[in-house]
C-alpha cells in the first residue's frame, strides 16, 4: 500500500473514489494523442504511480512509441522489475520533504529513511541519462531543514531541487 502523508490530499478521500486507469485505456489514450503532437508522459497523480499494477508495461509502452517519460514517486515501492522501469525516464521527481531520518518519518507516515536511501542509490547505479530532482514541500516540521538540503541530496546524484509551499485547504491547515 501507498503512503500515508501529513499533508496529502489523499487523505480525506474514500478508498473507494480512486481508480487506477486500465492498461487498455492508457495504450489507447496515447495512441490517440501521438497523432496530435505527444511528446513527453508525466506519470504523477494523488497517489502512487509505481503500485499500479501495470506500471512497467505502462513504461515499456510509452518508451517504445518514442516519448519522453517523467515521473513523480515516493520511491518506496521498487523492485528489480520498477527499478529496470525508472531506467526509462528521462526525469524522475522523488517527493521527500525531509532532510533527517525523524522529519521524513513523520511527515511521510509508513515511509523508512533507510529504504529510501537504499533506492535512491540504487535508482543511481541504473540510471544513465535520468535527471533525478527533489521534491520538497515546506510546512512547520520540515522548515528548519531547509539549509540541509544541498549538502543532503546533491551528493546522492540528484541534479535539481524543487522547493513549493503548502497551499492551506481544508483540515491540512495545522502542517502549516
Amino acid at each position: 500500500s501507498n503512503l500515508d502523508c501529513i499533508m496529502c490530499e489523499a487523505r480525506n478521500f474514500r478508498k473507494e473514489c480512486f481508480t487506477s486507469i486500465k492498461f487498455e485505456t492508457f495504450k489507447r489514450i496515447i495512441d490517440q494523442a501521438i497523432p496530435l503532437g505527444l511528446e513527453t508522459i508525466n506519470l504523477a497523480a494523488t497517489g502512487e504511480s509505481t503500485i499500479h499494477k501495470n506500471f512497467s508495461e505502462m513504461v515499456d509502452y510509452a518508451n517504445k512509441k518514442k516519448l519522453n517519460l517523467r515521473l513523480v514517486t515516493n520511491l518506496n515501492h521498487i523492485n528489480d522489475k520498477i527499478l529496470n522501469a525508472l531506467s526509462k525516464f528521462e526525469q524522475i521527481h522523488i517527493s521527500i520533504d525531509g532532510c533527517t531520518k525523524k522529519t521524513y518519518e513523520k511527515i511521510r507516515k509508513g515511509a523508512d529513511w533507510d529504504k529510501l536511501i537504499e533506492n535512491i542509490k540504487k535508482l543511481e547505479k541504473t540510471i544513465k541519462k535520468t535527471n533525478l530532482v527533489v521534491n520538497f514541500c515546506v510546512q512547520k516540521d520540515n522548515y528548519k531543514e531547509l539549509p540541509l538540503l544541498c549538502d543532503t541530496f546533491l551528493p546522492l546524484g540528484f541534479k535539481e531541487i524543487n522547493v513549493g509551499g503548502l497551499m492551506a485547504q481544508s483540515d491540512m491547515n495545522n502542517n502549516i
